[in-house]
């Protein structure tokens, strides 16, 4: 089961569109990111305005750019449709946006929490599986409420725990990579460029933070 979703996951992200979203996933956090860096210019990346950035404002965009890219793709992922749905977010939000900020909120609070859990900080991979597993969990039960009329209990969500453990292990490895990639990167770019580190590092966290969505693409292999 395990491996048929890794090939299924894979399959299913040669798929055009994916990489259209996933490219709008990386503009929505880069811009800001961006913005930050020239306001900041020279300036020392600490004190609480950047804390407030690296705790706060980017969990909060992840949350959003995750949720959108779950909405949009879910169709493909869970094999409903050959093409993606880009105006389910307005049609989720539109039916029922307290539901929806709650998903928000909740989404936000489990990003935030992440943060400051002792060696999670900087695991961006690991972060975007739990927020993507999420929310796929919700689109799967709303789309089962909508279209087949099944109201599906959280537990038929939940794979078993070898299969938990597959993905866990997986998501684990890309975010060492994350680390990896991300100190080499940054130690190129401030030897070279006069920009502060922490600038940097914000940069890289949106590119870093994309390699997550393949547990979750095994994760929706498993739930189609």
């Amino acid at each position: 089961m395990f491996l048929n979703s890794i090939i299924s996951a894979f399959n299913v992200m040669k798929h055009w569109e994916i990489h259209v979203v996933g490219l709008g996933y990386l503009i929505f956090l880069l811009i800001p990111v961006l913005a930050v860096g020239v306001s900041m210019g020279k300036k020392q990346c600490s004190g609480l305005g950047f804390r407030c950035i690296t705790i706060l404002l980017l969990p909060a965009l992840q949350v959003i750019a995750v949720v959108g890219f779950i909405l949009i793709v879910s169709p493909i992922m869970l094999g409903m449709a050959e093409d993606a749905s880009w105006g389910l977010p307005w049609k989720m939000i539109s039916m029922d946006p307290a539901l929806c900020l709650g998903l928000l909120g909740c989404l936000l609070v489990v990003s935030v929490a992440l943060v400051f859990i002792p060696g999670l900080g900087r695991l961006y991979s690991f972060r975007t599986l739990v927020l993507g597993s999420i929310s796929l969990m919700f689109v799967q039960k709303l789309l089962s409420m909508f279209i087949t009329k099944m109201d599906l209990e959280i537990s038929y969500l939940v794979p078993g725990f070898w299969f938990i453990t597959g993905v866990v292990f997986i998501a684990g490895v890309l975010s060492k990579f994350d680390l990896y990639f991300s100190g080499t990167v940054a130690m190129i770019i401030e030897n070279k460029f006069d920009i502060k580190k922490g600038v940097i590092e914000l940069a890289i966290f949106p590119v870093a933070s994309v390699l997550g969505f393949i547990p979750v693409f095994i994760y929706g292999a498993w739930l189609a």
